[in-house]
Parts: structure tokens; sequence; C-alpha cells
């Protein structure tokens, strides 16, 4: 069984917290794990974040966990269906295929890899965001659009957020304005 992975760390210019993130490639599977440290409003978290991904980057599984132990579990059931750690389902999730995870940059490559934009073409995505400390999963779309080679134009359709940014030969974002950038 051949495999390979990347790691990848970013720090937090707003916080001046650190993520640390490991990405191992199977035949079958993409298995992420990451670690983010930082504060937020002034108090220190740690999440610890689990995804595991189809060869095609869609997720098919995330685990969160907070170091005080609040977690959130999502599993993707046939058909689109999203379950809870209890195995209900989340009809608010309904059709989501990313995820996108308010404390780290790692979650834009979910889509970037997954529609394989060529250079000037767009695309949205329904995604399971995680907003915040709380975990609370609510759906989002959201815009991506390939303007140059390494740049990528993102657009909350949600929220109405927009920014853009580079990212590497491996569709990981390299510096995200104001927010994240890389460190390795």
């Amino acid at each position: 069984m051949s495999t390979h992975h990347h790691q990848i760390s970013w720090r937090n210019i707003e916080t001046q917290g650190l993520e640390l993130v490991r990405v191992e490639f199977t035949p079958s599977l993409i298995d992420v794990s990451g670690r983010v440290v930082g504060q937020d409003g002034g108090a220190p978290f740690a999440l610890d974040y689990a995804l595991e991904l189809d060869v095609d980057w869609q997720l098919l599984r995330a685990d969160l966990r907070l170091l005080d132990g609040h977690s959130l579990s999502l599993r993707r059931a046939d058909a689109g269906h999203w379950l809870n750690g209890y195995e209900v389902t989340i009809p608010a999730l309904e059709g989501a295929v990313d995820i996108d995870i308010f404390a780290t940059p790692f979650t834009n490559s979910l889509p970037i890899n997954r529609l394989k934009l060529g250079q000037g073409d767009h695309a949205q995505a329904d995604v399971i965001y995680i907003a915040d400390l709380d975990l609370t999963p609510t759906m989002a779309q959201q815009s991506y659009k390939r303007p140059g080679e390494s740049t990528y134009a993102y657009e909350s359709l949600t929220t109405g957020f927009q920014t853009s940014f580079d990212v590497d030969e491996n569709g990981y974002v390299l510096n995200y304005p104001d927010l994240f950038e890389r460190v390795c």
C-alpha cells in the first residue's frame, strides 16, 4: 500500500495562534489531522480536528474536539445526508460537500482540490460552516474563482465576506490576508 503525506503549518496573524496539519494520502482515502492553538476573545483554546476525505477531496467525516472536551462529530451517509455523533440526521446540512472551520485556512483546500478550477473559472460550493468555538454546524454557500495560476478569489455568499489568496502546487493556502500566514 503506497502512501505519502504533507505537513503544513500556519501562524494566525490576528491571535498569534499556530496550526499544524498532517495530510496523509492512501490509495483509497485522504486522512487529515490538525491542531490549532490560539485565542478567542482573549481566552486561549486548543482545537484538534480530523477529517476523512475520499480521493476526490469530498468530505466523508469530520471530528472536532476542544481541549475543554467540547466536541462535534459528523459523518456523511448515503445520498449526501449528514449524521451527528449519535447517528441522527442533520437536515440543515443536506447536500453539503465540504467543511469550513473558522480557525484554519486548510479547509479552503477541500473545494480548491475537489473543484480543480481552470484559470478564469469559478464555482460555488455548499459547505458545513463551523463559525466559532461553539462548534455548531450550519450550511453556507461559498464561491471560488481562479483569476490567476495560483490565486483564488473567495466569497462567502452567506455572509458577504470576500478575500483572495495564493495557494501552492498542492492547493494549500500560502497567505490568507490579515488572518493566516504559512510557516512551512
